[in-house]
């Protein structure tokens, strides 16, 4: 069967106005800095007055140091522990409770200043300041997150060009005849199989003479190949 090649009219080619949102693209977002996070839990100092306001003043004032004077925020707060009175009943200055009355133990996590990277210094830089508020440090943690870069890709609608092919002089192989390639036609036709089936065939290259399915084999030119 011969065999012929269909070529792009180049003059024919148009390139589509492709809005800058619409054209594929892949990359990866990279990964941000990694945070750190300290939890800590101290005990404010015992006073002689209510629970509930001592509690409330000592988180305060540890609230604004940090934030002050080390940059770092505090995201939560947390208290816990036995309260010998009822809330906002003052103690009597002098008085002995009839049971055990530890003041509440505060907990908070804490974002910490990128710029901090020695740990173990906050960590001693925040026990001397509890120390110099009669504070006890009981309890604390760091907790590091190192994000990882991630893969995106967009999958809009791509945008091809339009553009014709030339009239190209074809030849059947049954009968002979030559004409332009856009001539061939298209047929389809339903054949018995020997299992007694049906089966759907199509034929691109039809001879618009005389109907010879399969006259030719017809090559187009890809764009951009």
């Amino acid at each position: 069967m011969a065999k012929f090649f269909v070529p792009i009219d180049r003059d024919s080619v148009k390139h589509a106005m492709v809005d800058p949102a619409d054209v594929r693209y892949t990359g990866t977002h990279p990964a941000g800095p990694p945070t750190t996070t300290m939890t800590i839990e101290f005990i404010p100092q015992s006073v002689p007055h209510d629970v509930d306001t001592a509690v409330h003043m000592a988180a305060q004032e540890v609230v604004h140091w940090l934030r002050n004077a080390r940059n770092s925020v505090v995201q939560r707060t947390n208290v816990s522990g036995m309260y010998g009175s009822p809330r906002h009943r003052p103690l009597t200055p002098g008085m002995v409770p009839p049971m055990p009355n530890p003041m509440p133990t505060i907990e908070m996590q804490i974002a910490v200043d990128p710029l901090i990277t020695d740990m173990r210094a906050f960590h001693d830089d925040i026990d001397q300041y509890l120390q110099s508020k009669k504070m006890l440090l009981v309890r604390s943690q760091i907790d590091q997150t190192v994000p990882q870069a991630t893969a995106y890709a967009y999958t809009g609608p791509s945008v091809k060009p339009s553009y014709d092919y030339e009239e190209t002089t074809v030849e059947c192989e049954g009968c002979g005849a030559e004409f332009v390639h856009t001539k061939l036609k298209r047929e389809s036709a339903t054949w018995p199989q020997s299992d007694g089936s049906e089966k759907e065939v199509e034929s691109e290259t039809v001879c618009p003479k005389c109907g010879y399915w399969d006259c030719c084999e017809v090559e187009y030119e890809k764009y951009g190949g």
